[in-house]
């Protein structure tokens, strides 16, 4: 079992998609990640984060790389608002397999 991160972003809607590009491209998937979706919303993004456990998100949270990226990134800046709920015990049930160009 996993731990799901649900954060929600209030901002601009382009600038913080932008933004988290940006957050992914600086910062490699941590260890520990099993699933990041991003998606727009009519006041922001919202963030979905599938762990292995609460010990590999809290390592991510704490590293100094992270707090890094999202200041370089201006994800910082942007955001004017943010509500997160985490839910302990998700499972990841379906990921459909990825495609790869021909």
């Amino acid at each position: 079992m996993g731990v799901l991160a649900m954060l929600e972003l209030e901002g601009d809607t382009a600038d913080l998609m932008a933004a988290s590009v940006e957050v992914d491209r600086r910062l490699p998937a941590p260890e520990g990640l099993l699933v990041r979706i991003a998606a727009p919303t009519e006041h922001g993004l919202v963030l979905f984060q599938l762990w292995e456990s609460a010990e590999a998100r809290k390592r991510n949270a704490d590293d100094p790389a992270h707090a890094e990226a999202l200041e370089v990134s201006g994800m910082k800046r942007l955001v004017r608002g943010m509500t997160s709920q985490v839910f302990e015990a998700a499972a990841l049930r379906y990921a459909a397999p990825a495609e790869t160009g021909a």
